[in-house]
């Protein structure tokens, strides 16, 4: 672990720099700290002889419970789907409100079309 010490020295995960003590095992990932954080957290509570101890999320150190509430979120592509459906939903009222005038001007002209005719050949 002095290697890894050494090397996070003056990077965005220096504050892990403290705590790589003793048997230590890092994962990193890229892309979506929830995922990570669900997979550790669920690999910890099946054995538990893991111990979560620190964490880095952008740069800032998180503590095991913060970490356990970053394992509680959705992932990054349900909280995109819910955003996007938040978003669309008051647009899709929009968009019918906007659009009922017409349908009900071609709903009246269509009705008043069926009673020329029908007036027609009685």
């Amino acid at each position: 672990m002095r290697l890894a010490r050494i090397a996070l020295a003056g990077s965005p995960l220096e504050g892990l720099r403290p705590h790589l003590t003793g048997p230590t095992g890092v994962a990193i990932g890229r892309r979506d700290p929830a995922a990570l954080a669900k997979t550790l957290s669920a690999f910890a509570k099946a054995n538990p002889a893991l111990q979560l101890r620190i964490g880095v999320i952008d740069g800032q150190v998180l503590q095991p419970q913060e970490l356990r509430a970053v394992a509680d979120l959705a992932s990054r592509e349900a909280l995109r789907g819910q955003l996007v459906g938040a978003i669309q939903g008051p647009l899709a009222a929009l968009v019918g409100l906007v659009t009922a005038p017409h349908r009900e001007l071609v709903f009246i002209l269509a009705e008043r079309g069926k009673a020329t005719q029908g007036g027609g050949d009685g």
